[in-house]
């Protein structure tokens, strides 16, 4: 009995120093929401780049999903100039998702472009 005594006297003291007062075990929140914009569009031209997002400074993260039944391809670009070819741009799958904050480090604020065939789908969600 006594070393059950003991034991819940080292456990109560153990506690006490492993939460001292005023540490917060909540997850942190933020003073500004991340606010979601959802659009839905298809590939216009086959093998032809379109714009997926525009410039956006104040772009926190976005991702985009394939919908369709092709391959489709996405690239990022400082200016509003489209990529010539596929050779550096990202391979999305069908169904696949692709998230721009994880394309090349960091989140990618500038222009955002997207090709593939014609007619697929594709659902893109940015985030502010």
């Amino acid at each position: 009995m006594r070393w059950l005594v003991g034991f819940l006297a080292l456990l109560l003291t153990t506690t006490a120093f492993a939460q001292p007062g005023g540490v917060s075990i909540n997850p942190p929140t933020s003073s500004s929401p991340v606010t979601p914009t959802f659009s839905n569009s298809t590939i216009a031209v086959t093998n032809t780049w379109q714009t997926l997002l525009t410039v956006n400074l104040a772009r926190r993260a976005c991702d985009m999903q394939n919908q369709g039944t092709h391959v489709m391809y996405f690239q990022a670009t400082t200016t509003n100039v489209a990529p010539t070819g596929v050779g550096a741009a990202k391979q999305v799958q069908p169904g696949q998702v692709i998230a721009c904050n994880n394309y090349g480090g960091g989140v990618i604020q500038g222009y955002i472009w997207i090709t593939g065939t014609s007619g697929d789908a594709y659902q893109v969600t940015e985030y502010q």
